[in-house]
């Protein structure tokens, strides 16, 4: 598709970790009008591998709601999980408490949206959204109205969210649970995709001071992000999480980025 859509990625880990102990996995292409975002939920190292397979997975394949691609259930859709090569030997040989940690498996939230061209002449993009756990996608539309998928309030956040395992026969609930939406995207609006500390940050701030809103569609670089993040944890407004936030729109020329 000869897409002009346009994004722009942020992601920090939580303050006192490094960038290799962030759980949270973007990808964003512009060129396809793919994006996803996944939020590792526990602890270690395979709770990154996890959340950057899954996002990797819904940019080559993605998982659209029902009717568009009936037939492929989320079970049949989800990758293999891959511990990779944590050790110098093979990971067919792994130290015992390595194993178990594949064992109980890990977990992760995944928030992916697709593009498809409706009107070159209008410039309207309708879009496909699938959600399972806490992570969010806002509207922000030209007027400053704000919409929410799939939680609607701070206090909709809970720490026990039904998340994708990498163990297989863990993901019952998770299937129940999948979440769509349709929409379109119009010039002048703004779609936000957010891990859940973040997230729960916008819904709470945004109440009362809609402003912060536009502040952040009109972020433009790390540095501005950071400053933000570190600020607003320091007050204690927003948890000491990873965060991301990815930014799309409707833009002059088409921007190919792919973060995994």
């Amino acid at each position: 598709m000869n897409a002009v859509l346009r994004s722009r990625s942020f992601s920090l880990p939580k303050a006192g970790n490094s960038e290799e102990e962030n759980e949270d996995a973007v990808f964003a292409d512009d060129v396809q009008g793919r994006y996803a975002i996944s939020d590792g939920a526990t602890e270690g190292a395979y709770s990154r591998i996890w959340a950057h397979q899954l996002v990797k997975q819904y940019g080559e394949n993605p998982l659209y709601s029902a009717p568009q691609q009936e037939g492929m259930s989320l079970q049949e859709w989800l990758p293999v999980f891959e511990a990779g090569r944590i050790s110098p030997d093979s990971s067919d040989h792994l130290p015992w408490y390595l194993e178990k940690g594949i064992e109980r498996g890990s977990y992760a939230t995944l928030l992916g949206i697709a593009f498809s061209k409706a009107s070159e002449r209008h410039g309207v993009y309708e879009w496909d959204a699938v959600a399972i756990g806490d992570s969010c996608l806002f509207q922000v539309k030209a007027d400053g109205f704000l919409d929410s998928f799939p939680l609607a309030f701070d206090y909709d956040f809970s720490n026990a969210p039904v998340l994708l395992s990498t163990v297989a026969s863990s993901n019952k609930d998770a299937a129940k649970t999948l979440s769509h939406r349709t929409g379109v995207l119009l010039e002048g609006d703004r779609l936000l995709l957010v891990t859940d500390a973040f997230a729960a940050w916008i819904m709470k701030q945004s109440a009362t001071s809609p402003e912060i809103v536009q502040k952040l569609v009109s972020l433009v670089d790390p540095d501005s992000f950071a400053e933000l993040v570190d600020t607003e944890r320091r007050s204690q407004r927003l948890k000491n999480d990873d965060s991301s936030l990815l930014v799309i729109e409707i833009g002059a020329g088409a921007v190919v980025r792919g973060t995994i």
